[in-house]
């Protein structure tokens, strides 16, 4: 299997395996961006996906949303009338 990026050892905490919470993590993001460790070209491609596929799954739902309320209007004046 094949690698990508360094394959040294990790530049923060000398090295060892530690847990990390969240917000640790996202600190040191832009550090890792810089060392190499993440490969930007790819970052950015995935981030590009991820809001491309997020946009894409919005429209159905908006469009569910406003004809739901098109409707639940639709029904409420039909009982009125009556």
């Amino acid at each position: 299997m094949q690698q990508t990026g360094s394959t040294g050892p990790c530049p923060f905490r000398g090295g060892q395996k530690e847990r990390l919470d969240v917000i640790t993590a996202f600190q040191y993001f832009p550090e890792l961006l810089r060392e190499g460790y993440i490969n930007v070209a790819s970052y950015r491609l995935n981030l590009l996906l991820v809001y491309v596929f997020s946009v894409l799954g919005a429209i159905p739902t908006v469009l569910n949303i406003v004809r739901s309320d098109r409707n639940a209007k639709t029904f409420s004046q039909m009982g009125e009338e009556g």
